[in-house]
């Protein structure tokens, strides 16, 4: 502390000084540095202003600064402010840091080399939506979404606000007065702008909904969105640090429902709201334990400066908001179900598609593709995938209808497919204006992709105009389609008995896409897995046989892309003469790993019963789902090899992964794990 006093030749003062304790005072300290090459930036100016107490300091020579200021209470709408030459100002606020007397905080800085932006200006007036009289002493405030500062100021006697921000950024304007509800309102400002903004605000209803949000073990939640929905309007409240949302709404019928990362969303349906009642819902949210796949994707953007890009994606069930990485890219951890997405970013049209993707125990890839506004824009491809459940050469595409601004309307989209080794286009086929979010079609593939590797095929979507010489091109998308279904199962297996050895016959299947057959021959006093002959025809004659040893033989139907299809009947061969059993018969029951282990497409279980037995060999998922039961039946005593080729009981091919196979005969249960490649 100092004071001003005159001092005469000769004279003597005692002056008593009251100095702050130390302990009284927060302290924030740390190290101003420079971003790109983290070399200390010397002399750099630091300045705190909290309420009425300012600070000041310089880094010195080693690059790091101290400030004191001396607080009453927690200093929540202060400012800190840090600047060299050479060096772009930057701005922090005290908001969030709860600083305490006696308390000190790190921040280190890190400055962008370059001159200060030009200043920008957010300003306006606030009125009664119900009079239009101004709302003197009106609270304004702007929230900065990247960083998550928050600037406020109080408006005049005429209602009339002034903020001085920073430009190229989003915020969250709101205004709030007594007697009247809060707006919320989202604005862009531009660098070196001055954004004129008239805000109205509604009188406050007497009515409110308002409640606690828990997770199933009592834990309160806070930063929970809880919204507040009727048939015609939305509204969002936000739980405190203790759990605890308010919100002030107008009588009406509500859905409340919440979103929150990690947990399920809960409804609560049909809440009324009538003059003058408070009603309270408590909400408890159910975590995830495990999430089910995802989505992950790249966020196109036609301009070349980098921007601030958010996402929200929901279902009926789960609910998450982020942002793209700083390579635009993202990625998402979702429970099943099918998602809406909303993509925004400053200065771009907003991307909003409805039912955009499902999750079925997968990752989707999704890329979005982000527009200026004002321009034109081509439709985006959003999805290409296989066609699931067919014989595979096509693909289900998707896309985005574009805007076409000016030109009002898009009449027809033509699709086109690219030409092996880069020779052009095929067109494939065309498509009207429907006025639709998302627009479909099945489209023709080059080639299947198989076992023996990929075939790409490429995809573009044409938007025209009423002009012909005037049209707008997607961007191309690339993928491939899969023969998802084995062929039939051979039918009618015989083993005959000649003399070069077992001459074994069946009848082919009739898929067009059959390619060759494999025919197992199981050796039944041995372990070893099945021996496998391929051939093309529908016979097959055995000459590596030995008379004193018994066999067992089934055969598959293989296509084009390596599927296989489910086993023959089994017939059984001993020595010189057709058995229909066989005459070696195991000790005990026994189930065997099966063979190979990883597979693809398909494996053999072993397992053995020492008696006529009830028989029932089950695959399950790791969520303890079934899968597919392999056999279901009574079968007499002897070793028994079952086959599976990765499909479910409705024949459609499952995920790679890990599945565990069980057997139960008559009192014996045993389990194994095996693990499926694709």
């Amino acid at each position: 502390e100092h004071d001003a006093f005159y001092l005469s030749p000769g004279d003597h003062e005692v002056l008593e000084i009251g100095i702050p304790s130390m302990s009284q005072a927060g302290r924030v300290y740390g190290t101003v540095t420079n971003s790109e090459t983290g070399d200390v930036v010397s002399y750099a100016e630091a300045s705190l202003n909290c309420g009425e107490d300012e600070d000041w300091d310089h880094t010195g020579a080693l690059g790091t600064y101290r400030l004191f200021a001396y607080y009453p209470d927690e200093c929540d709408d202060g400012s800190l402010v840090f600047s060299a030459d050479g060096y772009q100002t930057q701005y922090h606020s005290t908001n969030g840091m709860d600083l305490q007397p006696g308390e000190s905080v790190t921040l280190n800085i890190a400055l962008d080399e370059g001159t200060d932006p030009e200043p920008s200006v957010m300003h306006g007036t606030v009125f009664s939506s119900g009079t239009g009289d101004p709302l003197p002493g009106a609270e304004v405030s702007a929230y900065r979404y990247d960083t998550g500062d928050t600037y406020g100021i109080q408006a005049n006697e005429n209602g009339y606000f002034l903020l001085d921000l920073v430009g190229d950024q989003n915020y969250g304007v709101m205004a709030s007065a007594e007697g009247y509800n809060d707006l919320m309102e989202d604005h862009y400002l531009e660098n070196g702008d001055s954004l004129y903004l008239d805000l109205y605000l509604d009188e406050e209803y007497q009515t409110a909904i308002h409640g606690t949000v828990t997770n199933t073990d009592g834990d309160s939640l806070e930063g929970v969105n809880v919204f507040l929905d009727t048939d015609s309007e939305w509204n969002t409240a936000t739980t405190n640090n203790e759990g605890y949302y308010h919100s002030v709404l107008p009588p009406d019928m509500y859905s409340v429902s919440t979103s929150y990362y990690g947990y399920y969303i809960t409804w609560v349906n049909d809440v009324e709201l009538t003059d003058g009642s408070d009603v309270e819902v408590n909400i408890v949210l159910e975590p995830i334990d495990e999430f089910d796949g995802g989505v992950s994707g790249m966020v196109h953007t036609s301009g070349e400066e980098s921007v601030s890009i958010a996402i929200s994606v929901w279902s009926n069930t789960y609910a998450v908001d982020t942002y793209a990485n700083e390579d635009n890219s993202f990625s998402i951890e979702l429970v099943n179900g099918t998602y809406t997405i909303w993509v925004y970013a400053p200065g771009y049209e907003d991307v909003y598609v409805p039912n955009a993707f499902t999750v079925e125990d997968n990752t989707v890839t999704y890329d979005i593709y982000l527009f200026e506004t004002g321009t034109p824009h081509p439709p985006a491809i959003t999805s290409l995938v296989d066609v699931p459940d067919d014989q595979g050469r096509q693909m289900d595409m998707g896309w985005s209808p574009g805007d076409p601004r000016d030109w009002g309307v898009f009449p027809f989209y033509s699709v086109w497919r690219e030409i092996d080794g880069d020779q052009g286009w095929h067109y494939i086929g065309q498509v009207p204006y429907h006025d639709f979010d998302t627009y479909n079609m099945v489209v023709p593939t080059l080639g299947d992709s198989t076992d023996e590797g990929i075939h790409w095929s490429t995809f573009m979507v044409t938007a025209h105009t009423e002009d012909p010489y005037v049209f707008f091109d997607s961007e191309t998308a690339t993928g491939y389609s899969v023969d998802n279904l084995p062929p039939d199962t051979p039918v009618g297996l015989t083993a005959t008995i000649v003399d070069d050895g077992v001459l074994l016959t069946w009848s082919s299947p009739l898929d067009e896409d059959f390619s060759y057959h494999n025919l197992y021959r199981n050796e039944l006093s041995s372990e070893d897995p099945a021996m496998v002959f391929t051939t093309i025809d529908s016979f097959y004659l055995d000459t590596e046989i030995d008379e004193f040893t018994d066999y067992e033989y089934w055969v598959t139907a293989v296509d084009h892309s390596g599927n296989e299809s489910d086993p023959s009947d089994v017939v059984s061969v001993s020595g010189t003469q057709l058995l229909s059993d066989a005459e070696l018969i195991p000790d005990v029951f026994a189930l065997q790993q099966n063979y190979p282990n990883p597979f693809n497409p398909t494996t053999q279980i072993r397992y053995a019963l020492p008696e006529q037995s009830t028989v029932v060999l089950m695959i399950y998922d790791m969520l303890g789902r079934e899968v597919r039961a392999l056999v279901n039946d009574t079968q007499d005593a002897g070793y028994r090899i079952a086959l599976w080729n990765g499909t479910n009981d409705h024949g459609r091919p499952v995920g790679a992964g890990m599945y565990i196979y069980t057997i139960r005969a008559n009192d014996f249960y045993e389990v194994k794990k095996m693990i499926l490649l694709k």
